[in-house]
This record gives structure tokens, C-alpha cells and sequence, in this order.
């Protein structure tokens, strides 16, 4: 994972005071940092998706047609990244 692009929903975007957030097993930021790589987001509720090779990634629900895109895309590039 070491200097890996990668996206996701980060901790301070969460509300913190709810429940489902003491559930889950692993804050995502700090999770892809401690293992060396660089984590990066958008504004609340926009699109941002992070392509790194071969792993992409999407910041939230809004990323998911772009992510498939660029899923597609690798497809049918054909190339071995």
C-alpha cells in the first residue's frame, strides 16, 4: 500500500456523536496512512475518485458511476498495469 492514491470517506466528515461510527473496525484515513500511502478527498458530497495503477478508488456514493468508468476503461484497455 506504501505510496498507493487512494480515496475514501474521511472520519471528520462523519457525525462522530452517532453510533454507528463507535462501530467501525477502522477509520479509513488514518488506516491507508499507517501503512504508507496517501490519502486524499474532495469537498463533503462531491465526486472524487483516485486512480493508482490498477486500484481506484471513490471518495463517497456520488464517485460510483466515474469509479465504474475508470473501471471500464482498465478493462478494456487491455493493458497490465
Amino acid at each position: 500500500m506504501k505510496d498507493r492514491r487512494i480515496t475514501g470517506y474521511p472520519a471528520h466528515f462523519e457525525n462522530q456523536s452517532k453510533a454507528y461510527f463507535q462501530e467501525l473496525p477502522f477509520l479509513i484515513e488514518a488506516t491507508i496512512e499507517k501503512h504508507g500511502g496517501i490519502f486524499s478527498h474532495a469537498a463533503r458530497n462531491k465526486a472524487h475518485v483516485e486512480v493508482d495503477g490498477r486500484i481506484v478508488t471513490g471518495q463517497n456514493h456520488l464517485s460510483s458511476a466515474d469509479v465504474a468508468k475508470r473501471v471500464i476503461s482498465i478493462i478494456e484497455s487491455g493493458e497490465n498495469l
